[in-house]
């Protein structure tokens, strides 16, 4: 990444987007886009979850209807960190779940302040991921929760190009995430 230049801002020589990796838990978000981070000159990884920590009293769990001004709030304050730091000149990479219902507005916002936004979704099966979550967390997952989560990814219409086979070890997922990154393969605006 380092190699491409921002028509951005020529304060910089380097690129300045904002990259969302998404996916159902246990695929490999974060590891992978930790990874991909470490390919640009200038980067920043920042993780959902780690905004979802912040909230000490008043947590909703944020699959639950009533958390709909909680998941707005979260979501706010990351893309608000996210375009501080693109404003700064570093590559963006955010891991968490973002479904493609949201794109539309996210991507006005990258436009109106002129951050290249692309959008990956990374997707393996539903065993491969409920394996890897038990692995990170130490016990099985909801395996109700998580086929309803993964479900959310499966038909994405018009984002199915942005799909990048997370079956594959964390080498090949990231390579392959970097490679179509690169191309502008997964660029929504």
């Amino acid at each position: 990444m380092s190699q491409r230049r921002s028509a951005r801002s020529e304060q910089y020589s380097y690129v300045v987007e904002l990259l969302i990796v998404t996916g159902p838990a246990g695929v490999g978000k974060s590891e992978v886009s930790g990874r991909v981070a470490l390919t640009a000159e200038r980067s920043v990884h920042l993780r959902i979850d780690a905004f979802m920590r912040s909230i000490v009293n008043g947590w909703i769990d944020p699959w639950l209807a009533e958390a709909g001004q909680q998941n707005e709030a979260i979501g706010g304050a990351v893309f608000a960190a996210a375009m501080e730091f693109a404003a700064a000149g570093y590559t963006v990479i955010v891991d968490g779940c973002i479904f493609h219902s949201s794109l539309d507005r996210l991507a006005r916002a990258c436009r109106h302040r002129s951050v290249p936004l692309s959008y990956a979704v990374l997707r393996c099966d539903l065993d491969t991921c409920c394996e890897r979550a038990a692995r990170r967390d130490g016990e099985i997952p909801d395996r109700g929760l998580a086929a309803a989560l993964h479900a959310r990814f499966e038909d994405l219409g018009a984002y199915e190009r942005h799909v990048v086979d997370a079956a594959g070890t964390r080498d090949e997922v990231t390579a392959a995430l970097v490679s179509a990154f690169e191309a502008g393969m997964l660029r929504v605006a």
